[in-house]
């Protein structure tokens, strides 16, 4: 049985590259999920994709609808953004969050 463990691990391992970022997110999904590094392992297998893609397609499922909108609309701006720009953008939300208050 500590064959099986030992290889699991090794499995994961290479598949992290022993990114502390990568494994932190393992664990959260397996623990979030109630799952176990086999299963996740075995579900990886049988996707076509880097495991970096994997991991972020079953983190994306933690996401609420209404920022994924706000997350994708942050990630096409690869030179990143202004801290002045975030600010307008919050100050312009909660001025529009107002005025639907009390329009109703």
């Amino acid at each position: 049985n500590n064959v099986f463990i030992n290889e699991e691990l090794t499995k994961f391992y290479e598949l992290t590259q022993g990114n502390p970022t990568y494994i932190y997110a393992t664990i959260n999904i397996i623990n979030a999920t109630n799952n176990t590094l086999k299963n996740i392992l075995e579900e990886y297998k049988q996707k076509n994709q880097k495991f970096e893609d994997f991991l972020i397609q079953k983190l994306i499922k933690f996401v609420p609808e209404d920022a994924k909108k706000s997350l994708y609309m942050l990630s096409i701006f690869q030179g990143g953004l202004p801290v002045n720009f975030l600010i307008m953008i919050k100050q312009v939300k909660r001025k529009f969050l107002i005025q639907k208050y009390y329009r109703k």
